[in-house]
């Protein structure tokens, strides 16, 4: 879903695993190939946060995150609303996910108003979009994550989701990500921040907390 405007949180970040790795280099030009190779990386993205089984309020653009993009049942699927004033660690203090608690939204969708894959979905995501990996950089401290929605403003952004344009967006200091709690407590974010991302293969993806439940539910719409 579109996502809308982010305010109002202030959770100090848990520290239940180590830093894995370092901010890479810049990689130059655009890749299709992602199930082999890791994509361009997209420096200074403005950041936002969201949450499963976020209420619709004028912060958020009046959408709910009961569904997402891919998943009607979205908040069901995952367990519960994943609180993020009310934490255990890297996951919602009243439950443990059935889905993984680091997940993002990026500004495209593979699948048009009607439900159909877009035309040009096969080359830039050849198993779909949803579930794909991504690792998010701030400052030294790197976390990976899942991509399960579509926002924080738009869904068809494709120079900047898939090759080296700034997000289209101009809200929100022209925000092109959107990231669960677990990603803002790990890399210690602000409610508007500052990232780099980009898309990894899952072979390369380290052992840390965005390992302890994998999320594997394909496409679910009633």
């Amino acid at each position: 879903m579109v996502r809308g405007q982010r305010l109002g949180l202030a959770v100090a970040a848990a520290a239940a695993f180590p830093v894995v790795g370092t901010v890479p280099s810049m990689t130059a030009g655009v890749h299709h190939g992602y199930a082999h190779r890791s994509g361009p990386l997209h420096a200074r993205v403005t950041t936002t946060i969201f949450w499963v089984g976020e209420e619709a309020d004028a912060d958020n653009g009046g959408i709910p995150n009961l569904a997402s993009a891919w998943d009607d049942d979205w908040q069901r699927h995952f367990g519960g609303l994943d609180d993020p004033e009310h934490r255990a660690g890297y996951r919602p203090a009243k439950f443990m996910p059935h889905e993984n608690a680091f997940y993002v939204a990026l500004p495209y969708n593979d699948y048009d108003s009607r439900g159909e894959r877009k035309r040009d979905a096969a080359k830039r995501c050849p198993r779909g979009c949803k579930n794909r990996w991504i690792r998010v950089m701030h400052g030294r401290k790197v976390a990976y994550a899942q991509w399960e929605d579509v926002g924080p403003f738009g869904e068809d952004d494709v120079a900047y989701v898939f090759g080296t344009h700034r997000p289209r967006s101009r809200i929100n200091r022209h925000a092109g990500l959107d990231v669960s709690p677990a990603v803002r407590d790990y890399l210690g974010l602000d409610d508007i921040d500052i990232t780099a991302w980009q898309f990894v293969p899952a072979a390369a993806v380290p052992r840390g907390p965005w390992k302890v439940t994998v999320t594997t539910l394909r496409v679910t719409w009633r």
